[in-house]
């Protein structure tokens, strides 16, 4: 649960039973792998620089039908 689908350990430690809050999960099982974090670290950057293009292509002010070519 904490590698494939990418849930917190305190969300696992519920689904298990545990009351500890996830530490048990965290300790004994919850061993991010290394690479899906850092696939999960890209996504997140180019999530957010996707985001950040549409923000500015939408805050700027449309074309007027007239422009000048000088």
């Amino acid at each position: 649960m904490v590698n494939v689908l990418a849930m917190p350990s305190e969300d696992v430690a519920i689904a298990l039973g545990h009351q500890d809050g996830g530490n048990l999960v965290r300790r004994l099982y919850g061993h991010r792998d290394r690479n899906l974090a850092l696939d999960r670290i890209v996504g997140a950057y180019a999530t957010q620089a996707g985001e950040n293009r549409l923000k500015q292509r939408s805050s700027s002010p449309a074309p007027s039908q007239q422009q000048s070519l000088f």
